[in-house]
């Protein structure tokens, strides 16, 4: 197993490293968390998709002491890590293996509808569309009724307006260049050798490989108007982009 303060240190670095790459991250979280808190009890149960280490999860469970989150993942190096520096939080937080891209991975989540909120952020934009599609269905089958699906990632405007997207684009990687060297940030793949050093995590990165091979980190990537159609084809009353910068973006989607 690997030490607390290895651990500690690489989550650290990934948060940087994030940031880096998406200036206006912790902005992204603050707005997910006020919809929750307009929306949702002072206690409610979310479900973080493609959690990582766990960086929105922790972050949740601050910003709402009474609330329990079932964070998601497959790869067995993030979740490892996540594991080793977060633990449980007082057994608000629960870690469970389960790949996006297959039909049952939410069999293991329990009987349907007992989440209030589905929430990701910068993970579901490598998957491609017929899995995105799959993954909302699924989404919307485990939550309840008057709950919220809220995805914050890449998500630029409509082909409609190819201009505006590319000055969008633009804006945000000035935005990013200036964020990395602010914070001196590593690269993705700087900071996946840094862990792969780490000699307890080898077996986990052996089984990573495993898993997926020489995939691509990056997929489709939709614009926002596909995943609002994707969702309102999985059942969803209500859609909407409501938090943007540039083409780093919010849905939501209501569950009447």
């Amino acid at each position: 197993m690997v030490s607390l303060r290895v651990a500690q240190e690489l989550v650290s670095r990934w948060d940087r490293m994030q940031a880096g790459y998406i200036a206006a991250r912790e902005r992204r979280f603050s707005a997910m968390f006020d919809v929750l808190e307009a929306c949702l009890p002072k206690k409610f149960t979310a479900l973080d998709l493609g959690c990582g280490p766990g960086s929105l999860s922790v972050r949740l469970l601050q910003r709402f002491p009474q609330a329990q989150c079932v964070a998601v993942d497959y790869d067995p190096v993030l979740l490892s890590l996540g594991q080793r520096r977060y633990g449980t939080r007082g057994k608000r937080l629960h870690w469970v293996e389960a790949d996006l891209r297959t039909s049952d991975w939410a069999r293991g989540l329990g009987r349907a509808g007992r989440f209030d909120a589905v929430l990701s952020t910068t993970a579901l934009h490598w998957l491609y569309p017929k899995v995105l599609r799959r993954v909302y269905q699924e989404a919307y089958r485990v939550l309840a009724p008057g709950g919220v699906l809220l995805n914050g990632d890449t998500a630029s405007l409509e082909k409609a307006v190819p201009h505006l997207n590319a000055i969008s684009g633009k804006a945000l990687d000035l935005e990013q260049k200036a964020a990395q060297r602010r914070l001196r940030s590593d690269s993705w793949d700087a900071w996946w050798k840094a862990a792969g050093r780490v000699s307890d995590f080898q077996p986990l990165f052996e089984e990573r490989r495993r898993r997926y091979g020489s995939e691509s980190h990056h997929g489709h990537e939709p614009p926002a108007d596909t995943h609002l159609r994707y969702l309102r084809a999985a059942g969803f009353s209500e859609t909407a982009v409501l938090w943007r910068e540039f083409n780093n973006a919010l849905l939501v989607a209501y569950k009447e």
